[in-house]
């Protein structure tokens, strides 16, 4: 997550403002003194992640200065650095891509949980989210979001499959959160939703997927 961040800021898309925490660091400082620097540099509320996980596990969102420790101990229980990231408040939408040498955006999902949240549990529990498709956002903003989508793809060295998360705060500006290159294949993941969208069935999104690694 942190090597995207830093390509995707190198390449000039919008991603959330964010910082690094290494964990000998952040103890060689005191938990209370890293915490006060990062207060200096970026307002709550955050969103502190391990950067090497997925599902969302160990992701806290730090609305108070007080959850902001107990948030870092829980990310360095899985990871030797913490994810800082300014919290955007506003529409969760994923843009799912296919392709190698001209990579194409799938239709745009909203995602809408139960709990506000999409965490482990909305994602792999039936009924917890909903996948609205098409967003409830313009044609205009669905097609910027699916170009910055493609851009991130290419500025990765994408191929074959990936999906890209953003958020869109409420003056409309689309921000890239990451961009996961092993998308989930459940029966409540996002990325066969929307190949089923542009009318590609699983067996035939997995065909494709097939013969664009054998292109590889």
């Amino acid at each position: 997550k942190i090597a995207t961040k830093k390509m995707l800021s190198y390449a000039g898309l919008p991603t959330p403002h964010f910082m690094e925490l290494e964990n000998n660091v952040v103890k060689g400082l005191g938990f209370q003194v890293a915490a006060e620097k990062i207060y200096s540099k970026m307002q709550l509320p955050l969103v502190v992640k391990a950067p090497t996980q997925g599902s969302t596990i160990g992701i806290s969102f730090v609305h108070r200065k007080e959850d902001f420790i107990s948030a870092l101990e829980l990310a360095y229980r899985y990871d030797r650095t913490a994810l800082v990231e300014q919290f955007i408040e506003g529409r969760e939408i994923t843009a799912s891509v296919l392709g190698n040498e001209k990579p194409m955006a799938l239709p745009l999902i909203e995602i809408v949980t139960k709990t506000g949240v999409y965490d482990y549990e909305a994602k792999y529990t039936a009924g917890l989210s909903e996948h609205i498709i098409p967003p409830r956002i313009s044609r205009e903003q669905q097609e910027v979001i699916k170009d910055l989508a493609v851009q991130a793809f290419k500025a990765l060295g994408g191929r074959g499959l990936g999906r890209v998360d953003f958020m869109l705060d409420p003056q409309g500006n689309p921000f890239i959160l990451e961009v996961n290159t092993i998308p989930g294949m459940t029966a409540t993941s996002l990325f066969p939703d929307a190949a089923r969208a542009a009318g590609i069935e699983f067996p035939e999104l997995i065909d494709r997927i097939l013969k664009l690694a054998l292109e590889s």
